[in-house]
């Protein structure tokens, strides 16, 4: 799944460690209908919302952003 993302969705641009890193990191924490979220890496998530156009950056997301991120498929 991850080497599918590198190739298709980022161009095999960034490194299999870097989208690893990714992933490994990546935390939403769910507050009442709302989630925070507390990834740390700004560059890779503004990447990752331009290609996707899912809200991967946002401090806060909503119930139907969340949604939204996790009914994402790969082209």
């Amino acid at each position: 799944m991850i080497r599918l993302m590198q190739i298709y969705e980022l161009k095999d641009e960034d490194s299999y460690q870097e989208i690893c890193n990714m992933f490994e990191k990546y935390r939403l924490v769910k507050i009442q209908n709302n989630y925070i979220n507390l990834y740390d890496n700004p560059s890779f998530a503004e990447k990752l919302e331009k290609i996707t156009n899912l809200p991967v950056g946002n401090a806060m997301l909503s119930n139907n952003q969340y949604k939204k991120m996790m009914s994402y498929t790969l082209v």
